[in-house]
């Protein structure tokens, strides 16, 4: 979840953590599929949510090793 400043807070549960994880990749792929037909503005939104993405992901890789 992301808290007031825009980072990825650090307690989320693993259940919030997948929903959050989902959520970003739901909203990925429709900005992907316009970029590649040409929309430059669903670029920026889709290497915005890569980002978020990331960050999501490495807190994922953290928390499946406890």
């Amino acid at each position: 979840d992301l808290g007031a400043s825009g980072k990825i807070t650090l307690n989320m549960t693993n259940e919030e953590l997948f929903a959050e994880i989902k959520s970003v990749i739901n909203g990925l792929l429709p900005n992907l599929e316009a970029n590649v037909n040409g929309n430059k503005a669903a670029g920026v939104r889709a290497r915005k949510a890569s980002l978020k993405l990331e960050k999501l992901m490495k807190q994922y890789r953290k928390q499946s090793v406890k």
